[in-house]
């Protein structure tokens, strides 16, 4: 996306065109920004990292010429693989990071050519994708990430038991 400074402003899902849960990682090439959400506020700059869940309100201002990447994420997938999204909402990851960079450049490559790509590889390199931005999201604290990880457990199991109601076998050794 290349654009003129703007703010966007989320209060509720309702109010998204196509209603989908996501996790919305932006990767801001060009320009400045700020987004809000969970309580928290950040700044992010060229080659830095950003998330935000289009489940919750969230406000992010762009400012000036910008140029942003920003790669959605089913939160159903990202829920059962990784786990809640609250600790890594509204930070950043800077590309001046090892891995942050890793992922910046990865990005900036795979993007661009993406759509010319057999439907198998283009599979393949999203669950690339999703190892990288879930290796990112480690990195922010590992406090947080050892009681998300507990977290991301139970929610795996809670998923496990609805998906399995009709199952009459269905019991606690097999969650």
């Amino acid at each position: 996306l290349r654009c003129r400074g703007h703010q966007c402003l989320s209060t509720h899902l309702s109010v998204r065109q196509d209603k989908r849960e996501l996790l919305i990682i932006g990767v801001l090439l060009r320009g400045n920004g700020r987004g809000m959400q969970d309580g928290r506020e950040v700044e992010f700059g060229p080659g830095d990292l950003t998330f935000a869940d289009t489940t919750r309100p969230y406000l992010a201002t762009l400012e000036g010429d910008y140029e942003a990447l920003f790669l959605r994420v089913p939160l159903e997938i990202w829920l059962r693989r990784v786990g809640p999204t609250e600790q890594i909402t509204a930070r950043a990851v800077p590309g001046s990071t090892y891995v942050g960079g890793l992922v910046f450049n990865f990005f900036c490559q795979l993007i661009p050519g993406i759509g010319a790509m057999e439907p198998a590889m283009a599979d393949r390199l999203a669950e690339v994708s999703l190892t990288l931005v879930s290796t990112l999201a480690d990195s922010f604290s590992q406090d947080a990430c050892r009681s998300s990880g507990r977290t991301s457990l139970l929610r795996r199991a809670k998923t496990l038991i609805e998906e399995n109601l009709h199952d009459p076998s269905l019991n606690p050794e097999k969650v």
